[in-house]
């Protein structure tokens, strides 16, 4: 079974990946993981707790390098 970051690229088509840098309502953020209810768990940078939030709304996902 694909996982629920897996799913949510698939959804919505975003890059959802596990520790992907974002930017969320114009503050630094990291990718925690994915749940069932297709929703992500980030953690905003100098926050000590994730928070949900859904991959669509309000987030910037960066550019990943390729080499």
């Amino acid at each position: 079974m694909p996982s629920w970051l897996q799913l949510i690229r698939d959804t919505y088509g975003v890059p959802a990946r596990r520790r992907a840098r974002i930017t969320f309502r114009g503050k630094p953020a990291t990718v925690i993981e994915g749940t069932h209810h297709l929703e992500m768990r980030i953690r905003v940078d100098g926050e000590p707790h994730g928070r949900l939030v859904n991959p669509r709304v309000k987030i910037e996902y960066e550019q990943e390098e390729t080499t």
